[in-house]
């Protein structure tokens, strides 16, 4: 058993909200959800500012953020090329300084739009988003 501890060679880092490990190489971000905790916030008759304000964080954090994670895999999955677009998008706003003004779900969801709406994209129904070649074929 020795062997698998030692096996947790990089770093270990205890957040409040999350817990990064190291093992074999590999790093983790464990996220604890707080399903009781929203339960009970939710049975709350008169809640104050402070449990309204937990609350709203806790469902960005684990609901809405689940939702956005799932939806996102959905469209890496379906169109292969978006998490590249994603990548050049985020770095094209980090370049500009845009970075703590943008969030990267924003970025995420504006890629997504252009392979999910092929009139966001100005592609006029063409599908399968940004190159690939379902235009109108004249050339």
């Amino acid at each position: 058993r020795d062997e698998d501890a030692d096996s947790f060679d990089g770093p270990i880092d205890v957040t409040p909200t999350h817990l990064d490990l190291g093992y074999k190489g590999y790093s983790f971000r464990i996220v604890v959800r707080a399903d009781q905790e929203l339960r009970m916030l939710r049975g709350l008759r008169n809640p104050t500012p402070e449990a309204r304000a937990l609350r709203e964080s806790l469902i960005n954090r684990h609901v809405r953020g689940a939702m956005h994670h799932s939806l996102i895999h959905a469209v890496h999955t379906r169109h292969p090329s978006s998490s590249y677009v994603v990548r050049l998008a985020r770095r094209w706003v980090a370049s500009h300084m845009l970075s703590d003004m943008i969030p990267h779900e924003a970025v995420e969801l504006l890629v997504a739009s252009l392979y999910t709406e092929p009139e966001a994209a100005g592609g006029g129904g063409g599908g399968g988003g940004p190159g690939s070649g379902g235009g109108s074929g004249d050339q």
